[in-house]
């Protein structure tokens, strides 16, 4: 049985059918079905080698932050609470991602502050109508009686360019199509007198800076030249002394900016996005059922990452010696 409902708990509706396809599953079936078949079907674990990327734990541990709170920091001394349990929980190790995660939780709430829209759901999943999948957050303007659904996402890059085809945006789409021609979205959240208006991208950028650490020097090298100071260096225990989190956060904190950007709902298209998941979802039962995937070979390095499942068509581990070798290289 699948439902809607919150991050809270809670079961508000019954499924209506056995598969329920996530719009991650649906593109991965998309890039390379026999990556969907090792993972959702024959449920092959992962390489020996595989490591998760640190900037999925980065977005994880924010995510856990906001939700906990309803997208609102309380105060700087509930973060201060929080936040080496969170980072632990998601094995956010380096320096710089913790206080990155920090300050990008500050700006955050005070662009939620100013946006004027409150936080009735911080996770829906939804697991219906032949979909599964988790929205970030759903947004309401008391004043106008409007809601928005929201994704949240941390981005190495400025999403600027990214606004030309927001409004195509498959999972936003998606997830849309469940506050129109499927409203279960408002009914489950007793929001039914308000009116949907579209989607609402919130990306919070990452600074890639990384934590000073300076070098004390004697008084004597103070005035040398760097010639003379890289001679006399050679052998000489100096003192160092690392950045604090503060100066730290203070230093980055242009590089780090919280966009919010509306999708209005009529340039969106989620019949048709619907349709296709669909679509896709009919190739998944058949894989569920036997059929061969078919394996493509031009993804095994998506995003220039490794397939998690290398060695299932390759013969051996990403991080083994290679098959081929290279007989020359000129420069």
């Amino acid at each position: 049985m699948g439902f809607i409902k919150t991050n809270k708990g809670g079961n508000c509706m019954e499924a209506v059918s056995t598969l329920n396809l996530s719009h991650s599953s649906a593109s991965q079936i998309l890039g390379c079905e026999a990556k969907y078949w090792f993972r959702k079907v024959a449920k092959v674990s992962v390489d020996s080698d595989v490591v998760e990327a640190d900037y999925l734990a980065y977005g994880k541990a924010l995510h856990k932050i906001l939700e906990d709170c309803y997208h609102i920091v309380p105060s700087i001394e509930y973060l201060d609470s929080v936040i080496d349990k969170v980072c632990d929980e998601f094995n956010v190790t380096s320096f710089e991602h913790k206080w990155g995660i920090y300050l990008s939780a500050i700006k955050y709430t005070a662009m939620h502050k100013n946006s004027g829209l409150r936080c009735v759901a911080p996770e829906l999943v939804i697991n219906n109508y032949g979909v599964n999948g988790f929205v970030d957050l759903i947004l309401v303007d008391d004043k106008n009686k409007e809601f928005w659904i929201s994704d949240l996402k941390t981005a190495a890059f400025s999403p600027e360019e990214k606004i030309k085809y927001l409004h195509r945006d498959p999972q936003l789409n998606l997830y849309t199509y469940f506050a129109t021609h499927k409203p279960i979205i408002p009914e489950v959240l007793g929001i039914e007198d308000y009116k949907f208006v579209g989607c609402r991208y919130r990306v919070c950028t990452k600074s890639r800076h990384k934590q000073k650490i300076n070098t004390i020097l004697p008084e004597r090298l103070e005035k040398e030249s760097v010639a003379k100071f890289k001679d006399r260096i050679k052998g000489i225990p100096l003192e160092t002394v690392e950045e604090t989190p503060s100066e730290f956060m203070d230093r980055i904190s242009d590089s780090i900016v919280v966009y919010d950007i509306a999708v209005p709902i009529q340039y969106m298209s989620p019949l048709e996005t619907y349709t296709r998941h669909m679509g896709i979802r009919e190739r998944a039962i058949e894989l569920d059922n036997g059929a061969e995937p078919i394996r493509n070979y031009g993804n095994c390095m998506a995003y220039n990452k490794p397939c998690e499942y290398w060695s299932q068509c390759h013969g051996q581990n990403n991080s083994e010696e290679p098959l081929c070798s290279i007989v020359s290289k000129f420069l």
